[in-house]
């Protein structure tokens, strides 16, 4: 699909030019094809979908990690308890867990939210969650753990078979990690490691005898600054004592791939507005591996947009530095969604499902409680 964004205001988080406050964005074929100030050329006005972004912020897309997915579409019933959790697969269908990860996908898609980096609990669940993710289109990376990883290949392989969309996979929706914890001789498992197709997550005390093909490929967790030093362009912590500036902060917990809550709790000790914004849609995604960290020609469109201009948004911050403070706070309304270039939420309501499933998953929640 063609789309144009005309006449908004487009903070890029491109260092060259980070704010564009009036001007065009050309979407085709998923990636960003032109971005500029001003009326867009005429050769870019012949668009299959225009968006009118008057008193409209266009940023990057968040990007979320390292929660459980599937515990976050449970939480407010098992409360990060994964014995609970397990319990609960067990009384549901696959379908009625289908169905409730998807409403929890979009419903993170209307907070602004395009990329996850997800830790899996139990990679039996592992096609339910690639089924999810192909139909609601919100990128997710699923991460296996507390797994040989000589049995990554075969997990995998079990969850691309669920996928209802193939273009899921080739334009990068449907992903899948692996993590691991190398605080042990690594000759036992050095050569598995080389094998697998995949962002690889460790967390280690040294890089002696860490392949290369591995490190190419590999983020730190909570690695000390020994091992950052080497690999500062994929560093990720959950420990804001270990944060700086340029690195990707995470939480383990499930309701913080929520960006409100997340930016809420990053408040408390990320001072800059600026660092917040960054955080949320640049550092994460250029240090979780994912890519897609600004609006500049040639990269994925993983846009979102703010409306400031109609309730309860609004009114549009008169600087540049009111508009990412109000953003960071958390203070915004998400109107459109664009994913890979496909627009997932339009006007505010969710284009890849319809109301009916909200309406039936609330009745499985329903009956969930009344046996609880």
């Amino acid at each position: 699909m063609k789309i144009l964004i005309e006449n908004a205001t487009i903070v890029t988080m491109n260092s060259q030019k980070p704010i564009i406050m009036n001007g065009y964005i050309y979407i085709d074929k998923g990636k960003v094809i032109a971005v500029g100030e001003g009326v867009p050329p005429p050769e870019l006005e012949l668009a299959d979908y225009v968006i009118e972004g008057s008193g409209r912020v266009v940023i990057p897309g968040f990007v979320m990690g390292l929660g459980d997915i599937l515990m976050y579409a449970f939480r407010y019933i098992v409360r990060e308890d994964e014995n609970k959790l397990r319990e609960m697969l067990r009384v549901l269908t696959k379908d009625e867990v289908v169905s409730i990860l998807e409403v929890a996908l979009t419903s993170l898609a209307m907070h602004g939210v395009t990329s996850i980096v997800s830790m899996v609990m139990d990679c039996e669940v592992l096609p339910l969650i690639a089924r999810a993710v192909s139909e609601t289109w919100v990128r997710t990376r699923s991460v296996l753990r507390n797994i040989d990883p000589q049995d990554y290949g075969t997990f995998v392989h079990l969850a691309l078979r669920n996928v209802t969309e193939p273009d899921a996979v080739s334009k990068e929706i449907v992903t899948f990690g692996y993590y691991t914890e190398l605080r042990r001789d690594l000759s036992t498992v050095k050569g598995a490691l080389e094998s697998i197709e995949g962002t690889i997550y460790l967390t280690l005390d040294r890089l002696e005898h860490i392949p290369t093909r591995v490190l190419e490929k590999a983020v730190c967790l909570n690695c000390p600054d020994t091992v950052t030093q080497v690999l500062t362009r994929n560093a990720i912590v959950n420990d804001f004592k270990l944060w700086k500036a340029g690195w990707a902060f995470v939480f383990t917990k499930a309701k913080y791939l929520n960006p409100r809550i997340y930016l809420h709790e990053v408040s408390r000790h990320i001072i800059e507005a600026h660092d917040r914004l960054a955080l949320i849609t640049t550092w994460n995604s250029k240090n979780l591996r994912l890519g897609m960290d600004t609006i500049e020609v040639g990269k994925s469109a993983d846009i979102v947009i703010l409306n400031f201009r109609e309730p309860p948004g609004g009114p549009l911050p008169a600087d540049v530095s009111g508009i990412v403070e109000a953003i960071a706070d958390g203070d915004y309304v998400v109107e459109t969604v664009i994913v890979g270039g496909e627009v997932v939420i339009d006007r505010g309501e969710p284009l890849m499902v319809g109301a009916s499933l909200f309406k039936r998953v609330a009745k499985i929640c329903e009956s969930i409680r009344q046996k609880s």
